[in-house]
C-alpha cells in the first residue's frame, strides 16, 4: 500500500510551520525551542522549515507578527460588534 500525502501550497507550509512554532516556542520559550522540535512539530524536516525561514529568530519574529495580527483581528472584531464608541474600550476582552 502506498501512502501519498498532499502537497501544500508553500504559503499555506509557511502558516503551518508558524502554527507549529507558536505552539512549540510558548511551551519551551525561544531559547528552550529547537529548530528541530518545531520541525517535527510542523511535519517537515528542517531543511524545509530553513527554506521558509532564513533563521530561528526569523522564525520567532513570524509569529511575534502573527500574534500581533491574530490580536488586532480580534480587537477589531469586538470593536465593528460594539456600535458605541464610548464603549470600544470595554468591548476587548
Amino acid at each position: 500500500m502506498t501512502v501519498t500525502r498532499s502537497r501544500l501550497a508553500a504559503t499555506d507550509r509557511r502558516a503551518a510551520i508558524v502554527d507549529a512554532a507558536l505552539s512549540v516556542f510558548s511551551a519551551r520559550t525561544y531559547g528552550g525551542a529547537t529548530t528541530a522540535e518545531i520541525a517535527r512539530a510542523a511535519g517537515v524536516t528542517e531543511p524545509i522549515l530553513y527554506r521558509h525561514f532564513s533563521s530561528k529568530r526569523e522564525l520567532f519574529l513570524a509569529c511575534v507578527d502573527e500574534v500581533w495580527r491574530r490580536l488586532r483581528e480580534a480587537v477589531e472584531e469586538e470593536i465593528a460588534a460594539e456600535p458605541d464608541p464610548a464603549g470600544w474600550v470595554l468591548a476587548v476582552p
